[in-house]
């Protein structure tokens, strides 16, 4: 999916954020591609770290961690995810017993949880991994990320990590200008969620992603009966990730000791042949949607097309969450963004 014109700003004001990079010596990266049989419109490339002893201890499956880079590191150069975050440290010298796996979005591309499947699922099935200590972390666009791979894979990780993040729609209303989504946009989607441990790290003046919207996803969590970790960071702009990453011992000791739960939350159903069909908003906007298997396809214009994955019978996640709201018959009447649109279904569109 390519960005949205509302996210430019966001882009723009990223970039004008001064953040230090990491020294590094010899990299301990390896590059790598999804195969030709995987390929994904969403991305192909990705960095993995190994552990000191990996290779020494051939019978050890070791704890994994995803990394999800910000807006400032996409694209097609690999180099620049290793300059923040997670990877600027390992890259910098810093030892974790951990596999650290960190993709790359293509320039313009939102996270996608189909991207980030895809490369788990490829090394998972080279590297000795432990399924039960599986972690998913990232920073600002990367936090966003961390929330939609989340819905839609929710017994995949141990824990989420995300920093100078928030939830993706809220992120996408406030570069439009529009009202933000309200807490019940949110509240049935994160529902699914509150098996996971959670730790949330912000800058308290954070000038491109607002603090209020961490805040806002602290309030979600504890309406759920969840209770975050919260660092939230005095007198810090947009670059909470430095002192994430880097500055806080304990960040990786709470991570590393968390294990995925016995407990598996219902697989969603998949989508009902009734979504599809011709959705039209009040500005003219004509949405497309198909139902293909287990996700929708989505079309909007020429210039947008993306695919979403159920996380209950009403609502889906791609890079951003969208839901349908039905009759009393259970026929779509309308199509909603949180945050970004409202499209109404066009009576007697159905896919063929």
């Amino acid at each position: 999916m390519a960005l949205p014109a509302m996210f430019r700003r966001f882009v723009a004001a990223l970039l004008l954020v001064q953040i230090p990079a990491f020294g590094a010596a010899a990299s301990p990266w390896q590059a790598g591609s999804l195969p030709a049989g995987a390929e994904s419109r969403y991305g192909q490339h990705y960095l993995v770290a190994l552990p000191d002893g990996y290779e020494a201890e051939p019978q050890r499956a070791w704890p994994l961690i995803v990394f999800l880079h910000g807006a400032g590191e996409w694209g097609t150069d690999l180099a620049k995810v290793k300059s923040q975050g997670l990877p600027a440290y390992i890259e910098g010298g810093a030892k974790l017993p951990a596999i650290v796996l960190a993709p790359q979005t293509p320039q313009g591309q939102m996270w996608h949880p189909l991207f980030v499947d895809a490369v788990l699922r490829e090394v998972s099935g080279r590297l000795r991994v432990d399924a039960d200590r599986i972690y998913l972390t990232g920073l600002s666009l990367g936090g966003m990320g961390t929330w939609s791979t989340a819905l839609a894979y929710p017994d995949r990780f141990a824990a989420l990590a995300p920093v100078a993040g928030a939830f993706p729609n809220d992120m996408m209303a406030y570069n439009r200008g529009w009202p933000e989504p309200s807490a019940g946009d949110w509240l049935p989607a994160i529902s699914h969620l509150t098996h996971l441990p959670v730790w949330i790290a912000h800058g308290e003046v954070d000038p491109v992603v607002p603090f209020a919207m961490d805040q806002r996803v602290a309030a979600v969590l504890k309406q759920l009966g969840v209770t975050p970790r919260l660092d939230w960071m005095a007198n810090v702009g947009h670059d909470a990730w430095t002192r994430t990453y880097s500055e806080t011992p304990g960040f990786y000791d709470w991570l590393l000791a968390q294990r995925r739960g016995a407990q598996a939350t219902q697989r969603p159903p998949q989508p009902s042949i009734r979504l599809a069909g011709e959705y039209r908003s009040a500005d003219g906007r004509v949405a497309k949607v198909e139902v293909r298997g287990d996700r929708l396809d989505i079309a909007l214009g020429e210039a947008y097309r993306s695919e979403f994955l159920p996380i209950d019978g009403q609502r889906f996640i791609g890079a951003h969450l969208i839901r349908f709201e039905l009759d009393a018959n259970g026929q779509p009447r309308r199509l909603v963004a949180p945050g970004i649109g409202r499209f109404e279904h066009q009576s007697g569109t159905t896919q063929p």
